[in-house]
């Protein structure tokens, strides 16, 4: 893993403090989509103005504008919530 450098408020220190998180989330949201990819035939959940499609061994989770919701989405959204 990188090292957290740069002065506290400095863009350098937002930069590699944000590099770092991606580098300690990313086992994580691999380990979620593995699990994903593994339940295609289970059936889907269809909430809050979103539809999931799986073709291709591939999940993909859409937003009300079509756009696409990813987990690392998720989970930015859940950790400014707490």
């Amino acid at each position: 893993n990188n090292p957290i450098t740069g002065k506290n408020g400095s863009l350098q220190k937002l930069c590699t403090v944000s590099l770092r998180a991606c580098q300690e989330l990313t086992p994580l949201i691999q380990a979620i989509y593995e699990e994903l990819l593994s339940s295609l035939s289970s059936p889907s959940d269809k909430t809050h103005g979103e539809t999931e499609t799986t073709t291709n061994n591939s999940v993909k989770k859409l937003k009300q504008d079509n756009s696409a919701f990813t987990i690392a989405d998720g989970l930015v959204q859940r950790l400014l919530v707490e």
